[in-house]
């Protein structure tokens, strides 16, 4: 006996420009994340569960900075990957 569950949460980032010069090279795209999760909960205090972060697989920038000075140098931070996990939790 138990309970089975799941989940769905998703999130929307419109584009902008991080820095405040508004060039083509400092602005980020949109970008929407969903996330999944599925489990089973025991009665005899045990639970499994999947989850996945990214599930769509999503290529994104999570910020962007524009170095000082003259050097033209603009550096962006990718986001994560699709990342699956498996959690398997006892209690007694």
């Amino acid at each position: 006996e138990g309970e089975a569950y799941a989940g769905v949460d998703a999130s929307f980032r419109s584009a902008y420009y991080a820095d405040t010069a508004d060039s083509i090279y400092s602005r980020i795209k949109s970008y929407e994340l969903v996330a999944l999760r599925a489990g089973f909960k025991s009665s005899d205090n045990w639970e499994a569960f999947v989850s996945v972060k990214n599930a769509t697989n999503e290529r994104y920038i999570q910020n962007v900075t524009v170095v000082s000075g003259n050097s033209g140098l603009v550096v962006g931070t990718p986001g994560d990957d699709r990342t699956i996990s498996l959690t398997l939790r006892a209690r007694y």
